[in-house]
């Protein structure tokens, strides 16, 4: 590896995500000298970026206002190479290659376009002899039945969106009944949060949450309680000890959860 190869500087979208952060630890590990940018739509996951730098972006798909931004961002930080990690940046950025100032590793449009539609792909390859689940388009509820009888009745269905990462509207099925259920669920609920349950006796996944909030470590008056020994904490800190509306907390896969204030969120990156 030359010395000019390990100081060129890369953009990485969806930077403070699991995937583009996990791309973040491999390419340092391979090139220790390489700069690395980060942009991503969501604040609060730009606070867990692992980027040398990082940057507010708009939506992907805000069409100009979006290839500008990368524009200039490319511009202000001699990016080299932008690299996406999020679906919905992978088909602007490649239509955009031309006009970004810095290289694209990416397919074709056309390429990228059909392989992004699950049943265009489906369809593609299937012509050209390569073996793929068999697959159906849900054209309105009323062909689930008979998809399901053309199938030939199995005991797992995978029901799914044409588009989108991460699963999203996905659900193994056993039946037309469960698919029609699950199309009209997903298209009609919309819930407000609420309490469901209470988890009483136990410590949740994220109980260190309650000691970076606060002054007390829960944990650890837990085990003063247990061994009965002193606890004390004064009145006034027993009810407002839990931060403040400057307080948020950021999670997701494959991280560790984070309790992190406003101002350490806005200064975790910078508008193009």
């Amino acid at each position: 590896m030359s010395p000019e190869a390990a100081l060129k500087t890369v953009l990485v979208t969806a930077a403070g995500g699991g995937a583009a952060n996990n791309l973040i630890r491999a390419l340092r590990a391979c090139r220790p000298g390489l700069c690395i940018v980060g942009t991503n739509i969501d604040r609060f996951s730009l606070a867990r970026s692992l980027a040398d730098i990082s940057y507010l972006a708009p939506r992907a798909d805000t069409g100009r206002a979006y290839v500008d931004a990368i524009r200039r961002i490319v511009a202000t930080e001699q990016v080299a190479l932008v690299i996406p990690q999020n679906d919905s940046e992978v088909a602007p950025l490649g239509r955009s290659r031309a006009l970004l100032g810095a290289r694209v590793l990416l397919p074709g449009d056309a390429a990228i376009e059909c392989c992004q539609d699950k049943f265009r792909l489906y369809r593609h390859l299937t012509t050209r002899g390569v073996r793929m689940a068999d697959t159906y388009e849900v054209g309105s509820i009323d062909d689930v039945d008979a998809i399901v009888q053309r199938l030939g009745s199995p005991e797992r269905l995978w029901c799914r969106m044409r588009r989108g990462s991460g699963s999203m509207g996905s659900l193994p099925v056993s039946s037309a009944a469960q698919a029609r259920f699950w199309i009209h669920y997903w298209e009609e609920m919309r819930g407000v949060p609420c309490i469901t349950e209470i988890n009483i006796g136990r410590f949740f996944m994220i109980s260190p949450v309650f000691h970076a909030v606060g002054r007390h470590n829960m944990a650890d008056l837990y085990l003063r309680l247990a061994f009965g020994e002193a606890v004390d904490v004064p009145a006034a800190e027993r009810l407002d000890d839990v931060g403040t509306d400057d307080t948020f907390l950021v999670r997701e896969l494959d991280h560790e959860p984070a309790v992190l204030t406003r101002a350490e969120i806005e200064a975790s990156f910078r508008m193009p």
